[in-house]
């Protein structure tokens, strides 16, 4: 059950928003290579990155409606699916412990799984979608 062609954009538009203002931050506060004021750079990629991961929020409510419901009732790719809805819930689940855990130590813990989750998410999504392709033309449940 593939989604709608603007659900399906609007999705890998905001992963790739994601994953981008991601970097950039990644990029500014531990490597030091971005051009010119890092602490700006920074502060800018996490306000890009908070307002993208909002509205993935709402694309993956829409998602779960209208995609989700429908593939597991039809039980296909239901291990990919269940894999990347686990994923992006933990990271929602890390970036809240961004911004309400309460100590320097919980915070890093946070930051660095919330980093290594955000840089598998793509590669996850691409494969759910691969196996959802090939799927679709072979017997359900996979």
């Amino acid at each position: 059950m593939r989604l709608a062609a603007s659900l399906r954009y609007a999705l890998y538009g905001l992963v790739l928003l994601l994953l981008g203002s991601g970097l950039v931050w990644l990029a500014a506060h531990y490597f030091d290579v971005v051009p010119g004021d890092a602490q700006r750079w920074a502060a800018l990629s996490l306000a890009v990155h908070g307002a993208a991961a909002m509205a993935v929020l709402v694309v993956a409510g829409i998602t779960i409606a209208l995609h989700v419901a429908r593939a597991w009732r039809e039980r296909k790719n239901r291990v990919s699916g269940l894999a990347v809805a686990i994923l992006l819930s933990a990271i929602a689940v890390t970036g809240y412990l961004l911004y309400y855990s309460g100590g320097e130590a919980a915070r890093a813990a946070a930051s660095a799984i919330h980093w290594v989750l955000g840089l598998v998410l793509p590669l996850l999504l691409a494969a759910h979608v691969c196996l959802g392709r090939r799927s679709s033309d072979g017997p359900a449940g996979y």
